[in-house]
């Protein structure tokens, strides 16, 4: 496809870019610019997939950083037999770039002629980012601040919707898809295809565990009609996991509960247990702040208070929060935390 009407010819085609011999002929630090295939392999063979493709993604905008007009992203693209979509996206978000720090101006006899081929190279570029079997790819593309995307991501959208219910997407990478809608709720595609989500989080019901749990819960604000059918899976999923969640996970659970206005007897009973157990784990802090959403969400049981004169009766004598210093008002501490726990029977 001939894109230039004079000099040498520049072409994208099935992903290829044949002819080297572009604008880098007369190009300034060119010696800098490496080949982007290389970038492509430099994950180990042991690393799975979606890492390898975020650390290939990653060094590839590194690389395009290094273009300072839009002459060295050509030249950079020729020096590839085959345009890979995390590519084609990195040179895609430089141009954008490029254009928003007003470094795409050139000499008015070059203007015309790099103009023309921009278009028709951006062109053939988007093509390549929208066939590509690499969901993170299309993660990225939403993610992106460019305003050449801008226009394409209702696309994006659609094809990463196809691929929830075809089941491709990880727990994570269906959470990141969630928190882009969310962010986006206000025009109407993205927040009615944020409650559809709920097909692939079902699917997916199997591979929510300690780590990623949390980020499945901070989706709950988003929905709406689905809610309840994630929130079911949710406890279901809390009552499995309580003994393999950290301290800082379970706070951030206990702030979407609060969030949520929501009450539930099975998980607040799971949140008390797990505080009995963990305990130990808590510094002062930790255990004010935890009581504390307890006394929000207007619940207590045995195993709170249990859990807080267990706190007291080991720790009472290293406690160092200034907060705590309140007891000076309460008498002890004992009666503090004796106030907190029960201040939801008085409300």
């Amino acid at each position: 496809m001939k894109i230039l009407p004079k000099g040498p010819l520049l072409r994208i085609e099935d992903n290829n870019i044949d002819n080297l011999n572009s604008f880098s002929a007369d190009l300034t630090g060119s010696e800098k610019i490496e080949n982007l295939e290389d970038l492509n392999v430099l994950a180990s063979k042991d690393t799975p997939r979606s890492t390898n493709d975020s650390i290939s993604y990653h060094l590839i905008q590194e690389e395009f950083k290094q273009c300072t007009d839009l002459r060295d992203v050509f030249s950079l693209l020729t020096k590839c037999t085959k345009i890979t979509p995390n590519i084609a996206l990195g040179a895609i978000e430089r141009i954008y770039d490029l254009e928003k720090g007003g470094n795409l101006f050139l000499p008015t006899n070059e203007n015309i002629h790099m103009n023309f081929a921009k278009g028709a190279i951006l062109e053939k570029l988007l093509k390549v980012v929208m066939k590509t079997e690499d969901t993170q790819t299309i993660l990225n593309v939403l993610k992106t601040t460019s305003s050449i995307m801008e226009p394409h991501k209702h696309k994006f959208c659609d094809e990463l919707f196809l691929r929830v219910i075809e089941n491709k997407l990880t727990v994570e990478q269906l959470c990141d898809f969630a928190m882009f809608l969310m962010k986006h709720n206000n025009q109407q595609k993205y927040s009615e295809t944020i409650d559809k989500l709920w097909v692939g989080f079902v699917d997916k019901e199997k591979e929510i565990n300690e780590n990623n749990i949390v980020q499945v819960f901070s989706v709950l604000p988003g929905l709406k009609v689905s809610k309840r059918t994630i929130l079911a899976l949710l406890e279901q999923k809390l009552s499995e996991l309580w003994s393999k969640i950290r301290v800082p996970a379970m706070q951030d659970i206990f702030n979407i509960f609060l969030i949520e206005k929501y009450f539930s007897l099975q998980s607040f009973a799971v949140l008390g247990h797990w505080l009995y157990i963990n305990i130990h784990a808590l510094n002062d802090d930790e255990l004010l702040d935890v009581i504390t959403k307890f006394t929000r969400l207007k619940y207590t049981d045995h195993q709170v208070e249990a859990a807080v004169e267990k706190f007291l009766k080991h720790r009472v004598s290293k406690i160092k929060s200034q907060v705590l210093l309140i007891e000076d008002h309460f008498g002890s501490l004992e009666h503090f935390y004796r106030f907190l726990v029960n201040k939801v029977l008085h409300n």
